[in-house]
C-alpha cells in the first residue's frame, strides 16, 4: 500500500512532518509511504483492510499530544529541579573552595 504523505491535505502541516520524521525508513523519494504485507500475496479486502489499519495506527502516533502535567506532577517537578540546582551549587561551591585551597600559600607550609 503506498500513502503519498506530502500531498495528503487532509493533515495538518505538525502531524506530515513528523510522520515523515518518524517513519523515515518507509518512505521513499517520491514521499509516499509504503506498507507492504509479507504474510499473504493475495489482494483480499482482509488484507488491505489490515494495512489501512497500520495506516492509521501511525497518524494516530504522529498526532498524539500529550496531556498538560497536573498541578500536583508541576509542583513535584519544581521541587526536584529546585533540589537539582541546588546540589549542582554546592558541588560547584565545593569544587571552587577546593581548588582555592590548592592555590593558597598556606597550604604548603
Amino acid at each position: 500500500m503506498r500513502f503519498n504523505v506530502e500531498k495528503a491535505y487532509c493533515l495538518s502541516d505538525k502531524v506530515r512532518e513528523k510522520i515523515l520524521q518518524m517513519e523515515k525508513n518507509r518512505i521513499n523519494k517520491d514521499g509516499e509511504l509504503v506498507i507492504s504485507s509479507t504474510k499473504t500475496r493475495t489482494q483480499k479486502s482482509i488484507m488491505n483492510f489490515s494495512l489501512v489499519l497500520v495506516s492509521q495506527d501511525i497518524i494516530d502516533a504522529a498526532s498524539y499530544v500529550p496531556p498538560p502535567p497536573s498541578e500536583e506532577q508541576v509542583k513535584i517537578i519544581t521541587k526536584l529541579a529546585a533540589i537539582g540546582e541546588r546540589k549542582r551549587l554546592d558541588n560547584k561551591k565545593a569544587q571552587s573552595q577546593k581548588k582555592a585551597m590548592r592555590r593558597s600559600r598556606d597550604s604548603y607550609d
